[in-house]
């Protein structure tokens, strides 16, 4: 990992994103603002597993993954999170609006899922709460990725979704990232890959 990446070993709050994309006609576009602040573990740790837990309920149907089979991956997790947070805190943020955590993003470098070994910008969570969903807010979370990834120079993004996970699914192909098959390792997942300048989408 280089040293003195933008974004690397500095926090980040109250900054905003304004663009969103409405390309849903369905999708309201949202009257305010975002706020993004770096997750703080020691104050919003029940918030961060929450929203943890709800996403495995949805893309796997339980929680048991986020669990784990002797209970204590939670605690494992939160040692593995606070390490990311420390390394990379502008990936690892909390949208905030009117003062209410409404969603959550785990985004860092990694240069471990490419046969080549080719630094990519990884996407482990985005978050919107129930209530917030369908208003655009998704969409603002992928514009702060977007834009941080660009400052570290990774233009190809990967995340991982589960087919199970319609929702999901529908949102990130509306946001143009391709479905790459299912990940290595982890058959019940797939990659999905976007390319931040589309001239450099392998063709």
């Amino acid at each position: 990992r280089g040293q003195g990446l933008p974004g690397e070993g500095r926090r980040c709050d109250a900054l905003p994103v304004q663009r969103v994309k409405t390309d849903c006609p369905s999708m309201q576009k949202p009257k305010q603002n975002v706020l993004f602040r770096t997750i703080d573990l020691e104050r919003h740790r029940e918030t961060v597993c929450r929203f943890r837990k709800d996403t495995d309920v949805v893309s796997f149907g339980s929680e048991k993954q986020f669990r784990g089979p002797d209970g204590h991956d939670v605690d494992r997790f939160i040692v593995l999170l606070s390490e990311r947070i420390r390394a990379y805190p502008v990936g690892h943020v909390h949208a905030w609006l009117d003062g209410k955590i409404i969603g959550q993003i785990e985004a860092r470098p990694r240069t471990d899922l490419l046969p080549d070994k080719q630094a990519v910008g990884y996407v482990g969570l985005y978050y919107i709460a129930p209530q917030w969903r369908g208003m655009g807010y998704g969409a603002m979370l992928q514009d702060y990725v977007e834009s941080w990834f660009r400052t570290m120079e990774c233009p190809r993004l990967l995340l991982s979704v589960s087919p199970t996970n319609s929702t999901a699914w529908a949102f990130y192909i509306r946001q143009g990232w391709k479905d790459c098959g299912p990940r290595p390792g982890r058959p019940e997942v797939h990659l999905m890959e976007k390319w931040l300048h589309p001239k450099d989408t392998p063709t």
